[in-house]
């Protein structure tokens, strides 16, 4: 039983990091290839 929860914690905390891996991927991607246009940087 415990056993389990140590895995389901570990898979838990992977996909999160996942997550935010790929979130900063994309977000890098679109300011390299919009350049002008991309979230964060509203002016006026």
């Amino acid at each position: 039983m415990q056993m389990g929860l140590v895995f389901a914690g570990l898979v838990v905390v992977g996909a999160m990091a996942m997550g935010m891996g790929m979130y900063k991927l994309f977000s890098f991607i679109e300011k390299r290839t919009t350049g002008w246009a991309h979230r964060g940087s509203q002016s006026g």
